[in-house]
Protein backbone atom coordinates (compact mmCIF):
# COMPACT_ATOMS: atom_id res chain seq x y z
CA UNK A 1 0.00 0.00 0.00
CA UNK A 2 1.41 3.42 -0.88
CA UNK A 3 0.43 6.49 1.08
CA UNK A 4 0.54 9.74 -0.86
CA UNK A 5 -0.83 12.37 1.52
CA UNK A 6 -0.97 12.21 5.29
CA UNK A 7 -2.56 14.66 7.67
CA UNK A 8 -1.85 15.22 11.33
CA UNK A 9 -3.57 17.75 13.54
CA UNK A 10 -4.07 18.42 17.22
CA UNK A 11 -6.76 20.29 19.05
CA UNK A 12 -5.47 22.34 21.97
CA UNK A 13 -7.90 23.33 24.69
CA UNK A 14 -7.44 26.89 25.87
CA UNK A 15 -9.12 28.73 28.71
CA UNK A 16 -12.78 29.74 28.68
CA UNK A 17 -13.97 27.05 26.26
CA UNK A 18 -11.66 28.18 23.48
CA UNK A 19 -9.77 25.73 21.31
CA UNK A 20 -6.96 26.00 18.83
CA UNK A 21 -6.41 23.48 16.04
CA UNK A 22 -2.99 23.09 14.43
CA UNK A 23 -2.52 20.62 11.60
CA UNK A 24 -0.55 19.82 8.49
CA UNK A 25 -0.93 17.76 5.36
CA UNK A 26 2.20 16.43 3.76
CA UNK A 27 2.85 14.48 0.61
CA UNK A 28 4.88 11.35 1.24
CA UNK A 29 6.98 9.85 -1.52
CA UNK A 30 6.59 6.13 -2.17
CA UNK A 31 10.02 5.39 -0.73
CA UNK A 32 9.32 7.37 2.50
CA UNK A 33 7.95 5.86 5.69
CA UNK A 34 4.62 7.56 6.55
CA UNK A 35 5.15 6.79 10.24
CA UNK A 36 8.34 8.84 10.22
CA UNK A 37 6.47 11.69 8.53
CA UNK A 38 3.70 11.53 11.15
CA UNK A 39 6.30 11.55 13.92
CA UNK A 40 7.93 14.62 12.39
CA UNK A 41 4.56 16.39 12.18
CA UNK A 42 3.81 15.53 15.80
CA UNK A 43 6.98 17.22 17.02
CA UNK A 44 6.55 20.15 14.63
CA UNK A 45 3.08 20.85 16.04
CA UNK A 46 4.34 20.40 19.59
CA UNK A 47 7.09 23.01 19.00
CA UNK A 48 4.61 25.43 17.44
CA UNK A 49 2.24 25.04 20.38
CA UNK A 50 5.11 25.59 22.85
CA UNK A 51 5.90 28.94 21.23
CA UNK A 52 2.20 29.90 21.10
CA UNK A 53 1.77 28.95 24.75
CA UNK A 54 4.84 30.95 25.74
CA UNK A 55 3.42 33.96 23.87
CA UNK A 56 0.02 33.61 25.54
CA UNK A 57 1.71 33.29 28.94
CA UNK A 58 3.69 36.48 28.34
CA UNK A 59 0.55 38.35 27.28
CA UNK A 60 -1.24 37.16 30.42
CA UNK A 61 1.68 38.22 32.62
CA UNK A 62 1.74 41.61 30.86
CA UNK A 63 -1.94 42.11 31.73
CA UNK A 64 -1.27 41.09 35.35
CA UNK A 65 1.62 43.53 35.59
CA UNK A 66 -0.55 46.34 34.17
CA UNK A 67 -3.09 45.70 36.93
CA UNK A 68 -0.37 45.47 39.59
CA UNK A 69 1.21 48.72 38.42
CA UNK A 70 -2.15 50.50 38.49
CA UNK A 71 -2.90 49.21 42.01
CA UNK A 72 0.57 50.15 43.23
CA UNK A 73 0.28 53.65 41.77
CA UNK A 74 -3.05 54.06 43.54
CA UNK A 75 -1.41 52.89 46.76
CA UNK A 76 1.43 55.38 46.29
CA UNK A 77 -1.09 58.18 45.75
CA UNK A 78 -2.96 57.20 48.91
CA UNK A 79 0.26 57.06 50.93
CA UNK A 80 1.40 60.44 49.61
CA UNK A 81 -1.93 62.05 50.57
CA UNK A 82 -1.85 60.37 53.98
CA UNK A 83 1.75 61.52 54.48
CA UNK A 84 0.88 65.16 53.67
CA UNK A 85 -2.12 65.04 55.98
CA UNK A 86 -0.08 63.47 58.79
CA UNK A 87 2.67 66.12 58.43
CA UNK A 88 0.09 68.90 58.64
CA UNK A 89 -1.44 67.32 61.76
CA UNK A 90 1.97 66.97 63.41
CA UNK A 91 2.87 70.59 62.63
CA UNK A 92 -0.40 71.77 64.12
CA UNK A 93 0.04 69.64 67.26
CA UNK A 94 3.63 70.83 67.75
CA UNK A 95 2.50 74.46 67.64
CA UNK A 96 -0.01 73.77 70.36
CA UNK A 97 0.73 74.77 73.95
CA UNK A 98 -1.17 71.77 75.32
CA UNK A 99 1.02 69.00 76.76
CA UNK A 100 -1.36 66.30 75.51
CA UNK A 101 -1.05 67.67 71.97
CA UNK A 102 2.73 67.37 72.14
CA UNK A 103 2.41 63.73 73.20
CA UNK A 104 -0.05 63.19 70.37
CA UNK A 105 2.49 64.80 68.01
CA UNK A 106 5.09 62.22 69.11
CA UNK A 107 2.63 59.40 68.45
CA UNK A 108 1.72 60.89 65.08
CA UNK A 109 5.44 61.11 64.23
CA UNK A 110 5.74 57.34 64.72
CA UNK A 111 2.72 56.86 62.49
CA UNK A 112 4.31 59.20 59.94
CA UNK A 113 7.46 57.08 59.89
CA UNK A 114 5.41 53.95 59.17
CA UNK A 115 3.60 55.67 56.31
CA UNK A 116 6.97 56.79 54.87
CA UNK A 117 8.23 53.19 55.06
CA UNK A 118 5.08 51.90 53.37
CA UNK A 119 5.41 54.56 50.68
CA UNK A 120 9.03 53.60 49.97
CA UNK A 121 8.07 49.93 49.82
CA UNK A 122 5.28 50.75 47.35
CA UNK A 123 7.74 52.73 45.21
CA UNK A 124 10.16 49.78 45.21
CA UNK A 125 7.31 47.47 44.21
CA UNK A 126 6.33 49.82 41.39
CA UNK A 127 9.90 49.92 40.12
CA UNK A 128 10.08 46.11 40.23
CA UNK A 129 6.76 45.73 38.37
CA UNK A 130 7.75 48.27 35.72
CA UNK A 131 11.10 46.56 35.22
CA UNK A 132 9.47 43.17 34.83
CA UNK A 133 6.91 44.66 32.44
CA UNK A 134 9.73 45.98 30.22
CA UNK A 135 11.32 42.50 30.22
CA UNK A 136 7.99 40.89 29.33
CA UNK A 137 7.43 43.42 26.53
CA UNK A 138 10.85 42.56 25.11
CA UNK A 139 10.01 38.85 25.27
CA UNK A 140 6.62 39.47 23.60
CA UNK A 141 8.33 41.35 20.76
CA UNK A 142 10.82 38.52 20.30
CA UNK A 143 8.09 35.89 20.29
CA UNK A 144 5.97 37.92 17.83
CA UNK A 145 8.95 38.13 15.48
CA UNK A 146 9.59 34.39 15.81
CA UNK A 147 5.94 33.55 15.13
CA UNK A 148 5.71 35.92 12.14
CA UNK A 149 8.93 34.45 10.72
CA UNK A 150 7.77 30.89 11.29
CA UNK A 151 10.65 30.24 13.70
CA UNK A 152 9.42 27.47 15.95
CA UNK A 153 12.82 25.97 16.61
CA UNK A 154 13.76 25.00 20.13
CA UNK A 155 15.80 27.56 22.05
CA UNK A 156 18.74 25.14 22.21
CA UNK A 157 18.69 24.96 18.38
CA UNK A 158 18.97 28.76 18.18
CA UNK A 159 22.02 28.88 20.44
CA UNK A 160 23.88 26.00 18.80
CA UNK A 161 22.89 26.44 15.25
Amino acid sequence: MSVRIIRYERLFSLERYNNERIGFEVAVAENEDPDVAIGGLFFKIARIEEVFQEYRGCMERHDQLDRMIKETMESIGWHERELAQKKATIDELRRSREVDDRYRAACEARSLKRIQQDLEEARRRLEKHESEKREVETKIAQLKARIKNGDFSKKEDQHHG
